[in-house]
């Protein structure tokens, strides 16, 4: 019943039928829920609630095509309207606006997404440590943080068999694959890898997976920012950090910087907490990819050519 992410306990769950209101009433409900929205806000009413997340939900019914899309074009620019009038809305709940046309669904989120990806096998190490400094950024933003981690178990590698290029994905079934698939194709705005420092260079199952991910998946990743961290005792972070650079210089997507490189130093857990530089930098690169997310647009990034494939065998 409830999309994906979405249960029976989400705060408001709004119905707009559009085959029975006229339009005019239905812009007037939907605006005065947004207006309701935003005074329980400003009334600390949210802190009794399990949950931040808002529904809406529009019907189209079988109405005709063109008021469908009517519909569709007018609420898309409510919202956005709203993201000015009342940006509090949209920094502490998740909405998700689901439109149903016939047998045609339109699902999203209005929330900003961003993908850590944690290349450490252990859970809260220092890598996680790293990613928590920075999601406590987004957090602040308002910006939704998924935390994607490869664990202990075997990762298979690509075998360049093409079976990615016929069906849009990997034909071997793992669960961090298909997590990051399923958030991938779900739509994100960002990508962030951090990786320990094994032997001057990433977790080789980090990079077991990433080849795969990125040779399958790049139409999902092509002009988002992206970052790789690097968690290191004592040297071979900078080598590790070109490796994981590479997934995002060969997939179009914007390198995010910081400070300083994206390094912080710790070899048994929580050691990194006393590497003070290190953590700032790992703040000022969540804040500058915020900022890139913000003004990056997705409908104004550049045109590819065709891609031509040469070797310098004669």
């Amino acid at each position: 019943m409830f999309p994906n992410g979405l249960d029976e306990r989400c705060l408001v769950i709004v119905y707009f039928p559009f085959n029975v209101l006229p339009i005019g009433n239905i812009e007037l409900l939907f605006r005065l829920s947004l207006f309701i929205l935003n005074i329980l806000i400003l009334c600390e009413f949210t802190k009794k609630l399990t949950t931040h997340k808002i529904f809406l939900y529009f019907d189209g019914g079988h109405s005709p095509k063109f008021i469908f899309f009517s519909y569709f074009y007018l609420f898309y620019d409510i919202i956005v309207q709203s993201l000015l009038t009342f940006p509090i809305i949209f920094c502490k709940f998740e909405i998700y606006i689901k439109f149903t046309y016939n047998n045609y669904c339109i699902l999203c989120s209005m929330r900003k997404r961003i993908i850590l990806i944690n290349g450490s096998p252990r859970t809260n190490g220092n890598t996680m440590a790293a990613l928590k400094e920075m999601s406590s950024v987004f957090n602040d933003l308002g910006i939704e943080v998924k935390i994607v981690g490869i664990g202990k178990q075997a990762m298979q590698g690509c075998i360049a068999c093409g079976w990615c290029e016929r069906m849009g994905r990997c034909t071997f079934h793992d669960n961090v694959y298909d997590e990051l698939f399923d958030l991938m194709k779900e739509g994100f705005d960002a990508l962030v890898l951090a990786s320990p420092v094994y032997f001057g260079g990433p977790n080789g199952t980090l990079c077991a997976l990433m080849d795969r991910v990125c040779y399958s998946l790049k139409r999902f990743m092509q002009f988002k920012p992206a970052a790789a961290i690097a968690v290191c005792r004592r040297g071979g972070a900078s080598a590790a950090l070109e490796r994981m650079n590479n997934y995002f210089s060969m997939t179009n997507m914007p390198i995010a910087s910081s400070q300083y490189i994206n390094i912080i130093y710790g070899h048994t857990p929580g050691q990194v907490a006393q590497d003070e530089e290190g953590l700032q930098t790992m703040r000022t690169l969540a804040k500058n990819i915020a900022w890139m997310i913000n003004k990056l647009n997705d409908d104004e990034h550049p045109e590819l050519e065709r891609p031509v494939r040469t070797s310098f065998v004669r």
